[in-house]
């Protein structure tokens, strides 16, 4: 038997036997693409998130970094020790370089803020930086307006004479419409919201450790001996 008779054998077998026995399909792939195919399976796919659009702050927003009259009120002495002595605030200005950054007025902030100051301590920090003194205590916030004479009966009198509630927030915008700043206001925009120190240093009056000031910055980190 040749080996042409041999093949023909094997085939005519094969043939007969995948109709007796069901043979699954071969499948034709590449073994390299299954191989790929399958290590992707595996990654986890992440959702879909969905794309906000960018924030975009308005155009009254103050985003400047110089270090404000305003914010020197709120700071004190970064160190624990000082924490509980009372000559750790205000922090004492020294070799100020003070700059004017002009900002859009809004006296609806200056009126919400002046109750917050610490009055005594801004105007400590006004002798030491040689700027205009300030009255013994602070104004009331009728004194941010101009007295205005009596007109009409408002519209939130009206709600009030017959027995409805108007709100805190009516009320301050009520008295905030149709009012003209007094320079007293314009005066203190000027000094807390515009007055910068771009450099020098603000030291700690319990501890006089210096905190460097530059470029309208303030660096409050410790070295490590004091931490």
């Amino acid at each position: 038997m040749c080996w042409e008779d041999n093949l023909r054998g094997k085939v005519r077998l094969r043939f007969a036997m995948s109709k007796i026995i069901d043979f699954p399909p071969r499948p034709i792939s590449d073994p390299k693409k299954c191989q790929h195919q399958s290590t992707l399976d595996k990654i986890p796919i992440a959702p879909q998130r969905t794309q906000l659009p960018p924030i975009t702050p308005p155009k009254s927003a103050n985003l400047d970094p110089n270090m404000k009259l305003l914010t020197l009120n709120f700071l004190t002495c970064a160190r624990k020790a000082c924490k509980t002595h009372p000559t750790s605030f205000p922090l004492h200005p020294k070799d100020a370089e003070l700059e004017i950054v002009e900002i859009d007025f809004n006296p609806l902030f200056l009126r919400n803020i002046l109750p917050r100051l610490e009055w005594q301590a801004l105007k400590q920090m006004c002798n030491e930086l040689s700027l205009p003194g300030l009255k013994d205590e602070p104004p009331e916030p009728e004194e941010l307006y101009l007295s205005t004479q009596e007109g009409p009966e408002t519209e939130n009198a009206k709600r009030e004479s017959e027995g409805m509630e108007v709100s805190d927030a009516e009320q301050e915008k009520e008295a905030e419409d149709g009012k003209e700043p007094s320079q007293l206001a314009r005066d203190l925009h000027r000094l807390l919201m515009e007055t910068c120190i771009q450099e020098g240093k603000l030291v700690c009056g319990n501890c006089g450790h210096e905190y460097a000031v530059k470029e309208g910055i303030a660096n409050f980190l410790l070295p490590s001996h004091l931490v």
